[in-house]
């Protein structure tokens, strides 16, 4: 699943401008089994992370582990 990966951009980047616009997302892919979209803040309706994968004992644990991640992050963990 993760094979072949030697840092940080080889999982996905964002680019600091990208996001600037109301309504942008921005998408990565984590280990070949999750996808994870982030969208802006758009006509009052809140930014969100969508996170998508198909049902599997691997792609569970790498989903379990984005999610943790998430709320570690909006915690200020």
């Amino acid at each position: 699943m993760f094979e072949g990966t030697k840092g940080d951009t080889d999982l996905g980047q964002v680019t600091p401008g990208a996001m600037q616009e109301p309504g942008a997302s921005q998408s990565l892919r984590v280990g070949d089994a999750v996808s994870v979209s982030y969208k802006t803040e758009e006509g009052g309706e809140p930014a969100h992370v969508v996170l998508e994968w198909e049902g599997g004992s691997t792609s569970d644990m790498v989903a379990d582990a984005v999610i943790a991640i998430i709320l570690q992050v909006h915690c200020g963990i």
